[in-house]
């Protein structure tokens, strides 16, 4: 975080929960959380920079996936994104999209969102794994979220 001298503090935060476990997804099906208490999460709290006129808030949510699927499973991966406590949107970011053998791989992939926010607001954005199977069965070993967040104050 950037801040001209006067700015001297803010509560600018990122948390993170990685409780998850092995589970598998058996298609079809929609896009699903694939762990609920598996989120990253990052936050501006409204006023903790009273001198100032407006921030720039950005975020970047990195994961890293390790995928293992039965053969002739098709499926989708990404981020079911809140904003401020609102509804789930899922940004799609990876795809397996043709029949074959069985498979195991590791992919990277990020998301981000960034706003221009007033003096006095707040901001949070909070990302949970996403993943719908069209076909066959994907298990998740594992998924690790990294997150950057940058603020600079106007």
């Amino acid at each position: 975080m950037w801040a001209p001298p006067e700015h001297t503090s803010a509560a600018l935060t990122f948390q993170q929960s990685h409780p998850f476990g092995t589970p598998t997804f058996t298609g079809p099906t929609a896009f699903l959380i694939a762990d609920a208490s598996a989120w990253a999460e990052a936050t501006y709290t409204a006023d903790s920079l009273t001198a100032c006129r407006g921030m720039s808030f950005s975020t970047r949510f990195t994961g890293h996936a390790e995928l293992l699927w039965t053969a002739n499973s098709t499926f989708d991966i990404g981020y079911a994104i809140q904003v401020n406590g609102g509804a789930l949107a899922v940004r799609q970011t990876h795809s397996k999209l043709a029949n074959g053998a069985a498979g195991r791989e590791r992919w990277t992939f990020l998301v981000s969102q960034a706003v221009m926010l007033a003096a006095h607001a707040g901001y949070a954005v909070r990302v949970y794994p996403a993943i719908r199977v069209t076909a066959g069965s994907v298990t998740i070993q594992q998924w690790i979220t990294d997150t950057d967040l940058i603020g600079v104050t106007r």
